[in-house]
């Protein structure tokens, strides 16, 4: 049985718990908007420049990057498992 993804990272979590715009965190951070966007989606990790600024947001950072990696990992994971079982019933 396959587990299901959660449908938002936790950055996106911590952006509905902040209630900020992508923008907005960029700024919060010190970071771009597409720096942020990229973290968002799995693209990147969130650069260590926006260390202290998470700290002075009560976010751990290091707690925050290893729950993103997490989530990433657990996405990329389940998507294999779909397309070994499409390669599987394509080739029965």
């Amino acid at each position: 049985m396959l587990q299901s993804t959660p449908s938002r990272s936790p950055l996106q979590e911590l952006l509905a718990d902040l209630g900020l715009s992508v923008r907005d965190l960029a700024e919060a951070l010190g970071l771009t908007y597409q720096q942020v966007w990229n973290a968002l989606h799995g693209q990147q990790s969130l650069p260590h420049k926006a260390d202290a600024a998470l700290r002075e947001l009560g976010r751990d950072p290091d707690d925050l990057r290893t729950r993103q990696a997490a989530w990433v990992e657990l996405r990329a994971s389940l998507r294999r498992a779909e397309i070994t079982g499409q390669v599987k019933g394509a080739l029965a």
